[in-house]
């Protein structure tokens, strides 16, 4: 049997914020510690570049949305750390969801019973889970498989140590939470 994918995305539209550095970090934990459960394939909205997504507009797909949809069609689940943009999440994942989840090249919806493991590294306080409800409930329309991985922690300076890499209380929690989450689901 082929081992699954599972494709490691920040939601966040800031390029080295918490969130970002979430998923650089949670995609090396899971090539060290869940190799053989999934490979873990890292992708960044900021490199692509992605037109203003119109519901309903006739046009054609361009190149760099159609690799942003092939990238998600190959992935057999998606972990995402987004931040919280007044109350909810940011413009830069939003139009990349349109690209995503509206069917604009024959394949269909590309959330639709996707597994999405969702989760955010708070800067203070409860930070990034005022955008989630928001957020989660935005994924569960376009027909994804969500679930919200919450962290017991107070804010990312517990969330990282100083080379950059999770806490041990957050890896034990990603691995009891998302993680095992990811493994039950997509095997």
């Amino acid at each position: 049997m082929p081992k699954k994918t599972v494709l490691f995305m920040s939601g966040s539209s800031q390029v080295g914020s918490s969130n970002w550095r979430m998923v650089g970090a949670a995609a090396a934990l899971a090539d060290r510690d869940m190799a053989d459960a999934f490979t873990a394939v890292t992708l960044n909205l900021a490199e692509y570049e992605l037109p203003v997504f119109i519901e309903g507009q006739p046009g054609p797909v361009l190149d760099d949305a159609a690799k942003l949809r092939k990238a998600v069609a190959a992935a057999d689940a998606i972990f995402m750390s987004s931040d919280e943009y007044t109350g909810a999440f940011s413009s830069v994942f939003r139009n990349a969801a349109g690209w995503i989840g509206h069917d604009v090249d024959g394949a269909g919806n590309l959330f639709q019973g996707k597994l999405i493991t969702l989760c955010g590294a708070p800067v203070g306080g409860v930070g990034a889970l005022r955008g989630h409800p928001a957020l989660h409930q935005f994924l569960l329309e376009l027909g994804a498989n969500v679930y919200s991985q919450k962290f017991e922690l107070g804010s990312t300076s517990r969330i990282f140590r100083q080379d950059g890499s999770l806490s041990p209380a957050v890896q034990k929690q990603l691995a009891e939470g998302a993680f095992a989450r990811l493994t039950g689901e997509i095997a």
